[in-house]
């Protein structure tokens, strides 16, 4: 039987880094005060980010231990779709590529 004996709090901090990549991935961008940083999970709605590679990085930090943390990073290409929605009458949609 494996215990777990912590007297510490286990509440942790999340903060999420985004930096542009298309050259090199040499300074972070900044977003909206609209776009959480600092949940675990990141929701970037569209058009924010231009066309390119970014890399995405999330940091998770124990609270009442700050040298106790760990990161994770991913990459992601932002390209065009082609897609387009065009509304129509009597409120039905169709869409179309081009």
């Amino acid at each position: 039987m494996i215990q777990f004996n912590c007297n510490g709090s286990l509440s942790t901090t999340a903060k999420w880094i985004i930096k542009n990549c298309t050259s090199a991935c040499s300074f972070q961008i900044q977003l909206s005060n609209k776009i959480s940083t600092t949940l675990n999970e990141l929701y970037i709605p569209s058009r924010t980010l231009d066309y390119g590679i970014y890399e995405l990085t999330l940091t998770v930090t124990m609270i009442e231990s700050l040298n106790l943390k760990s990161s994770s990073s991913v990459y992601v290409r932002v390209t065009a779709t082609g897609i387009t929605a065009n509304l129509v009458q009597l409120g039905t949609s169709m869409i179309t590529r081009g």
